[in-house]
C-alpha cells in the first residue's frame, strides 16, 4: 500500500512565495491537493516529501506565476492609490509617511480580499451546483449565467467539477474547474471586475497570456496529446461588476499547442527557478 500525504493543518498565512502543490497516488494513478483554506504545504514541504520516496509537483498557476502578470500588478497598483486618495485628506493624522504608507497598504490589501473572497464564494456555488450539492442561493445570479453559457457552448450535461489532474513526465497538477468528457472540453472559470462598455456590449476579457497556458495544460495532463486534435478550453469569463454577465471565451485544442509550448518553457523556468525538480520518468 503506497503511503500518502495529507494536506496539512490551516494557518493564518501562506508562506511567501509557496504556491499549491499535489501529491499523486501511483496505486490509484490520481493526484490529490496537499492544501486547505489558508493553509500552507510549501516548498520545503516539497522536497521533504520528494526524499521520503513520494511524489509531489507544483500547481498549473504556480508554474504561470514564475512570469510577471502586469494586468495583477496594475490592479494592486490602483488598489493603493484609491487607498491613499481617501486617505490623502487625513495625511496630518499620521506621524510619518511609513504609517501612512502601511495603513494605505493595508487598506489595499483588503480590497483585493475582498474581490477573492467574492470569487471563491462564487466558484464554491458553482461547484455544488455541478454536484448537485446545496449551495447558496445569494449567487444565484452568478450560477443561472454560468449553467446558461454552459448549454450555449454545449456542455449543459454530463460535466463534472473540480477534477485533479496531472502529468508525472513534466511534474506539474491542477484541478479544472470544469471537464465535459464527451467533447474533450476543459471549462475554466475567471471572476473578474472590469470597465463596463458604454458603446457596445460588455464583454469580460480573458487574458492570453495566462487563461490560454492554464487550459492548455489541463486539458494536456486529462487528455495527452489527443485533447490538441480535437479538445477544447473555455475560459468562462464572469463579471463582478455586471452581475449575471458571462462572456465564453472557446479555443479549439490545434491553437492552443502554442500556449501549451509556453506553457512548458515557464515549467522549466520553474523547476530552474526553485532548483526542485518533480518530474518521474515513465
Amino acid at each position: 500500500m503506497t503511503t500518502l500525504l495529507s494536506a496539512p493543518p490551516a494557518k493564518a498565512v501562506k508562506a511567501a512565495g509557496d504556491g499549491h502543490y499535489y501529491g499523486y497516488n501511483p496505486d490509484s494513478k490520481t493526484w490529490y491537493p496537499l492544501y486547505e483554506e489558508g493553509g500552507t504545504f510549501g516548498l520545503a514541504a516539497a522536497r521533504e516529501a520528494k526524499a521520503n520516496g513520494l511524489i509531489v509537483a507544483p500547481s498549473v498557476t504556480g508554474v504561470i506565476g514564475v512570469k510577471r502578470n502586469p494586468s495583477i500588478e496594475k490592479y494592486m497598483m490602483e488598489n493603493v492609490a484609491k487607498a491613499c486618495w481617501v486617505q490623502a485628506a487625513r495625511w496630518t493624522a499620521y506621524e510619518s509617511s511609513e504609517g501612512f504608507v502601511e495603513e494605505a497598504i493595508t487598506t489595499a490589501s483588503h480590497s483585493s480580499r475582498g474581490a477573492m473572497d467574492l470569487g471563491t464564494n462564487i466558484h464554491t456555488a458553482l461547484e455544488h451546483s455541478v454536484k448537485r450539492d446545496e449551495w447558496d442561493a445569494a449567487y444565484s445570479i452568478y450560477v443561472d449565467a454560468v449553467h446558461k453559457a454552459y448549454a450555449e457552448t454545449g456542455i449543459a450535461v454530463g460535466i463534472s467539477a473540480e477534477e485533479c489532474v496531472g502529468s508525472i513526465l513534466y511534474g506539474v497538477a491542477g484541478k479544472a474547474d470544469i471537464v465535459h468528457e464527451a467533447s474533450m472540453t476543459i471549462g475554466d472559470i475567471k471572476t473578474r471586475g472590469h470597465k463596463l462598455n458604454k458603446v457596445k456590449a460588455s464583454r469580460v476579457p480573458t487574458y492570453r497570456d495566462s487563461d490560454q497556458l492554464q487550459v492548455a495544460a489541463l486539458g494536456y495532463m486529462k487528455w495527452g496529446n489527443q485533447f490538441f486534435l480535437g479538445g477544447r478550453g473555455i475560459v468562462f469569463g464572469v463579471s463582478t461588476t455586471q452581475p449575471g454577465l458571462v462572456t465564453p471565451h472557446v479555443f479549439e485544442g490545434k491553437d492552443l499547442v502554442p500556449a501549451f509550448e509556453c506553457f512548458l518553457a515557464l515549467n522549466t523556468a520553474w523547476r530552474y527557478i526553485h532548483n526542485f525538480d518533480p518530474r518521474v520518468q515513465q
